[in-house]
């Protein structure tokens, strides 16, 4: 093969290595194009929508759009998630920026705080009169909720309580009964410590006596649970911080 015939070939093969390489970058570009003008043309509204379907057994309240690019940060229940639409993936964990600053941790905070301002905590058992604070959504009858009980009674001296009853009674059937007997008491706070310590517990439900007007407190304490999301027991906050769940490790950091 002569060098003229081999320079003519090699100059072939290089103008279709750079029409090869133009076609995959325009259809990258075009690709990324498409996907930004989706998203644009998505409204948040839209996105929770796709959201939803794609993930009916996630909770989401409120979507706004995340510290990352491309992502929407779906709130819950108090807690965070992150979801792409393009890619329909969800990311669970933490944003952190150049700093060190955990942003997720920040939201989560702010979040918490705008849902215990839903709850006029007066409107609890007030129980106790330290300077930590714990507003508490329980049930008699759950486990979970009465070993967070006895804890919180062992801190009797150096915390405020708030008491409000969310009774589970598909699983818990008598704990409405027994809810409606601490709400009838003059002393509601030794009603409580009562009946989750189980005094009630071989009682017949029929002879637990309640007053009238425990079933309008009750449904009070229900209202304010459904305004911040209460599906289970126990939730609270403790010093403005949300806690689903007896999550004691937690509980003890932030009495600390």
């Amino acid at each position: 093969m002569s060098k003229r015939t081999l320079g003519i070939l090699l100059a072939i093969v290089m103008a279709m290595l750079l029409a090869y390489s133009g076609v995959d970058a325009a259809a990258k570009k075009s690709s990324k194009d498409k996907n930004e003008v989706a998203q644009k043309e998505m409204s948040d509204a839209e996105v929770m929508d796709m959201f939803k379907k794609l993930f009916p057994n996630f909770s989401g309240t409120d979507i706004r759009k995340a510290p990352i690019t491309g992502l929407y940060e779906i709130e819950g229940g108090g807690n965070i998630i992150y979801f792409d639409p393009t890619a329909t993936l969800i990311i669970f964990g933490e944003v952190l920026d150049k700093n060190g600053k955990n942003m997720t941790a920040e939201r989560r905070n702010e979040i918490s705080a705008k849902m215990l301002a839903q709850i006029p905590i007066d409107k609890g058992i007030k129980i106790g009169n330290g300077p930590k604070t714990v507003v508490l959504f329980t049930d008699p009858d759950c486990p979970y909720c009465r070993k967070v009980s006895d804890f919180f009674k062992t801190k009797a001296a150096d915390i405020t309580q708030y008491i409000f009853f969310f009774p589970l009674i598909q699983i818990h059937p008598n704990s409405e009964a027994k809810a409606k007997y601490v709400l009838s008491q003059n002393d509601p706070g030794k009603a409580y410590y009562e009946v989750m310590a189980g005094e009630f517990d071989k009682a017949d439900v029929k002879t637990i006596k309640f007053n009238d007007t425990s079933a309008a407190k009750l449904a009070e304490h229900m209202t304010y649970a459904n305004r911040v999301g209460v599906r289970g027991t126990p939730v609270m906050w403790v010093n403005g911080r949300y806690v689903p769940g007896a999550n004691m490790p937690l509980i003890e950091s932030l009495l600390k």
